[in-house]
């Protein structure tokens, strides 16, 4: 009787830690739609206007030994992935190495980019990988984030470092102030505020999801995933710019 005891309890915990893996290995896309999708219901609860989605992914590679084993990834890319072209490649006086390739079908984006770039390392090179989408609120260019996800799949970013922005305007002037909307759209995300920045006419809030993995460190030695940022109109109901990202916003606002 012991030994069934045993054996039932042995398999309760394989099944527990399947589970636990599974849930705890949600890959970095499947988060990364999780929060395109929150951005969308905010955008929609809040009567914005999406002007502009941006993608980023970037995935760092061992080093390499030399120049040759740069070009050949970038040689590899252009044969394995015929929809994109080679539209750049540069070495700087730096020995900065860089090779841009554009998506020939921007399955309804207005750019679809992958760079390869070798850093000089203790005479080697870091190799990093970079993947780029952008894409205009306009009724030719709409925001696929399922296509994403899958291209993101296809690319091997899956594991990658993901970063997802939206610009959007106000359509309404702001019922409460700048600092109030933030903070309730920085609880609607469900985050709990973490840093502030306020300014006369710009607001940024900082907060962490508990939901979504990914986060970046900030000077209190907690993490931050989402950042909320509003830029008001210098003129008398002038639409206000909202910036939405996670984990944090990396294009100018």
């Amino acid at each position: 009787m012991q030994k069934v005891m045993n054996v039932v309890f042995v398999l309760i915990l394989c099944v527990c830690a399947v589970i636990y893996t599974s849930k705890s290995k949600e890959t970095a896309v499947e988060t990364l739609q999780e929060q395109m999708t929150a951005f969308t219901r905010l955008m929609d609860s809040a009567s914005l206007v999406p002007k502009q989605w941006h993608v980023r992914a970037k995935k760092e590679k061992a080093l390499i030994s030399n120049k040759e084993m740069f070009f050949e990834q970038v040689h590899l890319f252009a044969r394995t992935q015929p929809t994109f072209e080679l539209s750049s490649i540069e070495e700087t006086s730096h020995e900065h190495l860089k090779a841009v390739f554009l998506q020939k079908d921007h399955i309804g984006a207005k750019e679809v980019q992958v760079s390869f770039v070798a850093v000089p390392e203790q005479g080697q090179f870091t190799l990093t990988k970079v993947y780029e989408y952008v894409a205009d609120a306009s009724s030719e260019q709409t925001m696929d984030d399922k296509k994403v996800v899958q291209q993101l799949e296809d690319l091997n970013f899956a594991d990658a470092t993901l970063y997802v922005q939206v610009s959007a305007e106000t359509l309404d002037p702001l019922t409460f102030s700048a600092y109030e909307t933030a903070q309730k759209w920085v609880r609607q995300l469900g985050a709990t505020e973490k840093e502030s920045l306020s300014e006369e006419a710009f607001v940024s809030l900082s907060g962490y999801n508990d939901a979504w993995q990914n986060g970046v460190p900030l000077s209190t030695d907690e993490e931050m995933n989402v950042q909320v940022a509003l830029r008001q109109s210098p003129y008398l109901g002038g639409a206000t710019k909202v910036t939405l990202g996670t984990p944090i916003i990396t294009t100018e606002y």
